[in-house]
């Protein structure tokens, strides 16, 4: 949330990001049936959980733009 109130909004995007691409691979997991990925002992991230994580960083990622690093190396040109 703090990111979000600056002026800036790089923060934003930085930390936006690595969270829907770690959101994303807790998702898959669960698609492939296997929420356990490294077959250890540990309770799975909760799909739930994985849902929100996508949604908040998609949510920070919007809030900062798509002119910002690392958002304009994955948009592209406008």
């Amino acid at each position: 949330m703090f990111p979000l109130l600056k002026k800036k909004k790089a923060p934003a995007g930085i930390l936006g990001t690595p969270a829907v691409f770690v959101g994303l691979v807790i998702f898959m997991g669960y698609l492939f049936d296997a929420p356990l990925l490294y077959g250890g002992a540990l309770v799975p991230v909760a799909l739930t959980e994985a849902v929100a994580l996508i949604l908040l960083g998609v949510a920070m990622a919007g809030v900062a733009g798509r002119e910002v690093w690392p958002l304009n190396a994955l948009t592209g040109p406008y």
